[in-house]
């Protein structure tokens, strides 16, 4: 290899050696007919895995990547494991490589879910020696390769041919970007009013305006001089690979999700072979709840766009043999409710939960981005990782029962509504482990006012260690019981927040409870997650001048990146999760509270909890519970805080004159414990 100051030399022999080509007969082939090849041969020839072997994809794999090259609108609806995201990373340098002047945009729901193609990516371009040329030739040095910001992820493939990954949000920070090919991976996860009004227009403008009008233009005077069709469909073909395109991936959900709406949409314009009257259907299904009029100009435009649109379905008893892990997948079926692991293995759409929480109540609670004139922008939840200390939480504690873990959630009552803003869960076997995790929470969210704990599966325990002098740092204080007992009555300095639950005598009312709050909305959970909504807050919380993180300081790198951490949780060189982070801890909690069922014995008392397999090895159910059960423990602590003992900004509640007159009022409708019996004792 000879290298200019403009270009990049390879000789034959060198092209043939990184190809592993030492057959005569196929090196002109590859040398004088790469345009002609195949992609799936394309990808064997060029791209290499981890261990330098020739990329050799699986049959479903070709046909997915045949589908997302050769159609404008493709929709990829795959299981768990089936490798969706590393097959959009061979696309997008697929069609980077090949079409110069190509603008990938990759978002998501949460920025993590971008990140992953492009760790993909990234591996395949240091394992394969002609991406790695083909990319650096356009980098002054080696300043290549997949960059990783704080806001987003970027790869610049040529001078005007780059692939980024951004987040989402609530659709502000990305309005004005363009793509010639947006990729949405995990639509389910994209708020409905987001998609519509922030990612459609990404497409709007084709890459070269005033080519794509000379190609019209062109078009139009080889159909009036009578031209050969067969010419005319290589100009329309040559189009159509430099238009615009949209890629959505996913796994299946519930039916009332967004994602459902579009999949039934593209079923029927896939299935409709220009079938005006199913067209028409499928235009108003992907509408939704906007009434659009059809007019006929537009059905005759579909009389060919139908054949744009392609579904690639892939569930897990389709894969081939030996690509998932048997034991896995069994294992799956053992801990997941049937109707989720139908969304996540079998891409089976269900209509609701079965279970006593149904998911459609939880995903009313879950409000997105607000739109405007419908709800109050408070009504909004996000994830939080450090409490605002002008802000009151509360606390559940489950020290786990039989084999669950030790399962906390932290609730931020705000406008007479709870917001489940943290929720954590790690396993039980180390008391000492549990008090430091305690801890640490209770230091990032400095102003919690009430901890509602299991007193079963170890809960005396947690409370003695919680009330133990000798296991604080300096700063903190110990904490005890609301009412205590003699033994800790006369503990120093203490903070009285603790209030001990008796889970099986209290935990049919509690149900109700919940239930019911989560229906009036008097208990919340976070719908998406806005990663510059998350930043900003806790770049005015960390930061002395409380201004917003700065890209270009390191130490507020370090302090974004562990944001992150807490977000999104760790996953080891394997993808094997570290820590989940609260973004998952947050879903799996949903999950669980979505699979408790209600049952009732014949002396007619009711029962909680998971439903029976009858395929449990040796009758041991290794399903979880531990985070609704700490959910269930912080909704009752925040209606105990709601209901009295607080100063709501409209009066204070109760007491003697001497006790009024001694409550400070707080401004703004905040809530504050009151320093008397029946609120929180300091």
């Amino acid at each position: 290899m000879t290298a200019t100051s403009s270009e990049i030399m390879i000789d034959d022999k060198e092209i043939a050696d990184s190809l592993y080509l030492h057959d005569k007969k196929q090196y002109p082939y590859i040398v004088n007919r790469v345009a002609d090849i195949c992609l799936t041969k394309f990808v064997e020839l060029i791209f290499r895995n981890k261990f330098g072997d020739p990329l050799r994809l699986q049959p479903f794999q070709s046909v997915m990547l045949d589908m997302m090259w050769n159609k404008k609108f493709p929709m990829a609806l795959a299981c768990r494991g089936a490798g969706k995201t590393f097959m959009i990373a061979v696309y997008c340098l697929l069609k980077t490589l090949l079409i110069p002047g190509s603008r990938v945009v990759i978002v998501s729901g949460g920025f993590r879910q971008a990140k992953f193609t492009f760790q993909y990516m990234d591996e395949l371009i240091k394992a394969s020696p002609i991406l790695q040329e083909a990319i650096r030739k356009n980098h002054p040095g080696n300043a290549f390769g997949v960059k990783f910001a704080t806001d987003k992820v970027y790869l610049k493939v040529g001078t005007n041919t780059d692939i980024t990954g951004i987040p989402i949000g609530d659709g502000t920070k990305v309005r004005g970007m363009r793509a010639t090919c947006l990729i949405c991976d995990e639509v389910a996860s994209i708020d409905d009013h987001v998609f519509d009004t922030a990612i459609g227009p990404f497409l709007s403008v084709q890459a070269d305006p005033s080519e794509a009008v000379m190609v019209e233009e062109f078009l139009d005077k080889l159909k009036r001089m009578g031209a050969d069709p067969g010419v005319i469909q290589l100009v329309e073909d040559s189009k159509r690979m430099k238009g615009n395109q949209l890629i959505l991936t996913g796994t299946a959900t519930y039916q009332f999700n967004h994602f459902y709406r579009r999949y039934e949409a593209y079923k029927l314009f896939a299935e409709s072979k220009g079938d005006r009257k199913l067209i028409k259907a499928g235009l108003q299904i992907q509408s939704g709840e906007a009434k659009i009029a059809i007019t006929d100009e537009q059905l005759d435009l579909w009389e060919t766009l139908y054949k744009e649109y392609a579904i690639f379905r892939l569930p897990y008893d389709a894969m081939p043999k030996g690509f998932l892990d048997a034991a896995i997948i069994a294992t799956h079926r053992a801990i997941m409710d049937p109707v989720i692991f139908g969304h996540e293995y079998e891409c089976a759409f269900s209509k609701d939960s079965n279970g006593f929480f149904p998911r459609s109540i939880v995903d009313l609670a879950s409000p997105g981005k607000i739109k405007d004139g419908e709800e109050r922008k408070e009504d909004e939840v996000h994830y939080e990782l450090y409490g605002d200390p002008h802000a009151v939480y509360v606390m559940g504690l489950d020290p786990a029962r039989h084999n669950d873990n030790f399962g906390l959630v932290v609730l931020k009552i705000e406008n007479r509504t709870a917001k489940c803003v943290y929720v954590d869960a790690w396993d039980k076997t180390d008391w000492i482990k549990s008090i430091k995790k305690i801890r640490e929470v209770l230091h990032r969210f400095p102003n919690v006012q009430r901890i509602a704990m299991d007193s079963g599966g170890g809960g005396d325990t947690v409370r003695d260690l919680l009330a133990n002098a000798k296991m604080l740092k300096q700063g903190e204080r110990p904490i005890i019981d609301i009412e205590p007992e003699a033994e800790h009555r006369a503990i120093p300095d203490a903070v009285r927040i603790l209030e001990m639950i008796n889970f099986h005598t209290w935990s049919a009312p509690a149900n109700h409870a919940l239930r019911s709050d989560i229906i009036l909305k008097n208990v919340m959970f976070p719908g998406r997650v806005d990663d510059d909504v998350i930043m900003f807050r806790h770049a005015k919380l960390l930061k002395e001048d409380s201004s917003p993180f700065d890209v270009d300081d390191p130490k507020d790198v370090q302090l974004m990146e562990h944001i992150n951490d807490l977000l999104y949780g760790v996953d080891d060189d394997e993808g094997s999760p570290i820590s989940l982070g609260n973004v998952r801890e947050t879903q799996a909690m949903v999950d669980e509270l979505c699979t408790i069922v209600q049952t009732v014995t014949e002396k007619g008392s009711e029962t909680f909890g998971l439903q029976k397999l009858s395929d449990q090895p040796e009758g041991l159910d290794i399903r979880r519970r531990d985070r609704y059960s700490a959910l269930l423990l912080a909704a009752h602590a925040a209606r105990e805080v709601m209901g009295h003992g607080l100063d709501t900004g409209y009066g204070v509640a109760g007491g003697s004159p001497g006790m009024v007159l001694g409550q400070r009022k707080h401004g703004g409708g905040r809530y504050r414990p009151m320093q008397n019996r029946g609120g929180i004792v300091y």
